[in-house]
């Protein structure tokens, strides 16, 4: 046992370096692919320990400063523009695609004019949207909306509206930086700037509550964090490291920016459908609940993030590593890999999830105060719900990196029905409790199960392409090699 668990740290460390692979050999490729997927997961891991001191410090801050209603308005918000993710036409994820397969494929002006096809599209889109916004402002009843009864409240709603949605349209294109690094395998740098982005995240909290900053000032600074930290990224990868990559207009090509939205369309309608599905929980505590009762649910929420957050540390690098294998036929490959990852993450979840349902409340009282306390089955629900999506996650892995995506819709808009008519229905009867398990029942029971067959499916259809592509490759070389002698 000893000897066997030796030898697996061995091969584990063989992978975390700097020098890269031979990528010419089948072997050479799968452990390529894991040496650069460890050094996300890395990575991703000490971003995600950086990142976890900024809720640690500036919430309470935060909330106390604010107060629990203009806290609720401001995370209230946060949801609403948070269901404005599908706003890149899924441009994004097709990008992620798309460069994946390419880069299996070695081609390098494919990659290029992907890239700034992206980056050209999703800026006007930002433009469209922004013109669209400045229209429609002056008629949308931000209090009505949000739920603001008072004054100060009611006047508040619309300039914090208003930063939100400027910041989000700033890094809507910005955002292609990091989708080129994750589709080219290079996460990792990503996270590094993301360390960057929480240390400066919780300076400008700090410095805005010192400050006595406004709630609109205060938003200003928090949701102008990653667009900012994007832009540096940029300049580094695209300016430094892959100046060939860089976005150019004399690069802009139509069929591929129409390939890239042919591929983000079904993304697209996936955002759709989770941004109705799952970021409505915020919205619907505060009309069937109430406005001050949205941290009760979004506090929680907010930590069981923290649950799944190794979880999609191990499988989230696979989405580009199963394109590119999928690209190359290394089916067994992926299909070892995701059985291993789903195995591990199942184990890490559940135990952490546990550990969440016995240990949140008292941390919570010890936190927040004795008086936020939003009951052990909203803890429960978040536990559960983390523990299937890091399940499901990796299977979620190979559907996006064979770019199939139809199922996910199929899947999704069938749980996005159920769950928004569970949300209200059980808000009513049982509390935010009720909203989080709304999410749980339906993923469980029906998207799952799909999901799991789905990929199965698919793995059988690319190993027996791949058997007789090979029996072809061998036809013909004895058919050569005969006609020779």
């Amino acid at each position: 046992m000893i000897s066997m668990l030796s030898a697996r740290f061995s091969a584990c460390r063989e992978l975390v370096r700097l020098r890269p692979f031979d990528t010419s050999t089948q072997e050479g490729r799968a452990k390529e692919r894991l040496r650069l997927a460890s050094l996300t997961s890395i990575s991703a891991l000490l971003s995600r320990v950086i990142s976890m001191a900024g809720p640690i410090i500036t919430v309470p801050l935060a909330l106390g400063y604010l107060g629990h209603d203009r806290y609720g308005l401001w995370m209230t918000v946060g949801s609403i523009v948070g269901m404005f993710a599908f706003a890149d036409l899924g441009l994004g994820n097709g990008l992620m695609t798309e460069l994946s397969q390419a880069d299996g494929r070695g081609d390098l002006s494919g990659s290029q004019r992907c890239v700034t096809s992206a980056f050209i599209a999703l800026s006007t889109v930002g433009l469209i949207l922004l013109g669209v916004y400045a229209v429609a402002f002056p008629f949308v009843p931000w209090g009505r909306l949000l739920n603001a009864a008072s004054p100060d409240l009611l006047h508040e709603s619309g300039a914090v509206a208003t930063v939100c949605f400027i910041t989000f349209l700033l890094n809507l294109p910005l955002g292609v930086v990091q989708r080129t690094l994750s589709g080219l395998q290079r996460g990792f740098q990503n996270n590094v700037w993301q360390c960057a982005g929480s240390m400066i995240n919780i300076g400008v909290v700090l410095t805005a509550v010192k400050a006595h900053a406004s709630l609109p000032i205060l938003v200003l600074c928090v949701t102008g964090v990653p667009p900012l930290v994007n832009l540096l990224n940029g300049i580094a990868f695209f300016f430094f490291q892959r100046p060939e990559l860089k976005p150019s207009l004399k690069e802009f090509h139509w069929a591929t920016a129409r390939r890239l939205l042919g591929t983000g369309f079904w993304f697209f309608l996936v955002s759709i459908l989770l941004a109705i599905g799952v970021y409505s929980d915020n919205v619907v505590v505060a009309h069937v609940i109430g406005l001050s009762s949205v941290p009760l649910y979004s506090v929680p929420s907010s930590l069981a993030i923290y649950l799944g957050t190794l979880a999609a540390m191990l499988y989230t690098p696979f989405w580009a590593a199963n394109g590119e294998a999928l690209a190359r036929g290394d089916v067994g490959w992926v299909r070892l890999n995701t059985i291993r990852i789903v195995k591990l993450n199942a184990l890490i979840t559940g135990s952490a999830g546990l550990m969440f349902v016995i240990g949140g409340p008292i941390f919570l009282h010890l936190w927040i105060g004795r008086d936020f306390s939003p009951g052990r089955w909203v803890f429960a629900g978040l536990a559960s719900w983390a523990f299937l999506t890091s399940v499901a996650g990796p299977l979620f892995m190979i559907l996006n990196g064979a770019n199939s995506v139809k199922i996910q819709v199929l899947v999704f808009s069938i749980f996005s029905t159920i769950a928004i008519g569970l949300k209200i229905l059980l808000a009513h009867k049982f509390g935010i409790a009720g909203v989080v398990w709304a999410s749980v029942a339906p993923y469980a029971c029906l998207v799952l199960p799909v999901i799991i067959v789905a990929v199965n499916k698919l793995l059988n259809r690319s190993e027996k392409a791949r058997v007789e592509k090979t029996n072809d490759i061998q036809l013909s070389l004895a058919e050569c090699k005969k006609a020779i002698t």
